[in-house]
């Protein structure tokens, strides 16, 4: 059964703006030098067929991680609050502990429930839902908050976020690529040009960098995604004891994430 994704109102979005700002201008940056600067330039000197290959390989990489992007900060990971009702606290029952009394029959281990109960949001958490200090909600299946998503990673924005993390090495290491080939040869000739220069090689230096980096989280998220692990989890002590309802195999844990449909993985949709 499909979920149906409550997105993160537009105030929400415009407090964090900076962050996102900051990101969308560094992928507009690689475009503006890999379409405006190297394209043009091979366009001038009808090299088109070359041209026309590499805008659609590049914009079927850049369309891929914006959409991801776009859809990993606009996407609410999944709050408890969405899915349970509000906890109405007696102000004469609970004072012992300093919550509401559970009902008869309820599970009542000593050492769990505690951990299973939100003191901040005053209401039972699910199953591996976790407190986030900055959204100030308990999220469903937390991995991690994320400041360059502006966002909580969780249960209903996962996917979104690990293609973020695949197609913009791509995209980064394509245009380090392709771009450092065509520079290495255009600028002996534009010397001149010193800051068009600097600006093209910082720009490339600065995607080889985020390459690197986001290839890295990539393949550690690959393997949380496929252990069905979280980064909170795979920090915490108890890693290596099994979880209740843990789904165990490794296609059942991707199919969790990624959706049932293995076409659709490679898409940033539900």
């Amino acid at each position: 059964m499909k979920r149906r994704l409550r997105r993160c109102s537009p105030l929400d979005v415009l407090l964090s703006a900076p962050m996102v700002l900051i990101v969308s201008a560094l992928f507009w940056w690689t475009w503006y030098n890999h379409v405006i600067m190297m394209e043009r330039d091979l366009f001038s000197r009808s090299r088109v067929a070359l041209a026309v290959l590499d805008i659609l390989c590049f914009h079927l990489l850049f369309i891929s991680s914006q959409w991801a992007y776009l859809r990993t900060v606009l996407t609410s990971p999944g709050y408890s609050q969405d899915i349970s009702e509000s906890v109405e606290v007696d102000p004469l029952a609970g004072l012992e502990c300093g919550r509401p009394e559970r009902e008869e029959g309820s599970e009542a281990q000593p050492n769990s429930e505690r951990s299973r109960f939100c003191q901040i949001c005053q209401r039972d958490k699910p199953e591996r839902a976790h407190h986030c200090r900055i959204c100030n909600k308990c999220v469903m299946r937390m991995d991690h908050h994320c400041p360059w998503v502006a966002n909580c990673v969780g249960r209903d924005n996962h996917k979104f976020f690990f293609l973020f993390v695949v197609y913009t090495p791509l995209t980064a290491i394509y245009h380090t690529i392709t771009t450092s080939v065509w520079a290495s040869q255009w600028l002996h000739s534009h010397l001149d040009a010193w800051l068009v220069v600097a600006q093209v090689w910082c720009n490339v230096l600065v995607c080889c960098s985020f390459g690197i980096i986001l290839f890295a989280f990539a393949f550690y998220h690959a393997y949380l995604i496929s252990s069905d692990l979280t980064t909170i989890e795979s920090m915490s002590p108890s890693r290596g004891q099994p979880r209740p309802r843990s789904l165990g195999s490794m296609t059942s844990n991707c199919y969790a994430v990624m959706g049932v449909s293995k076409w659709r993985w490679f898409f940033p949709c539900a």
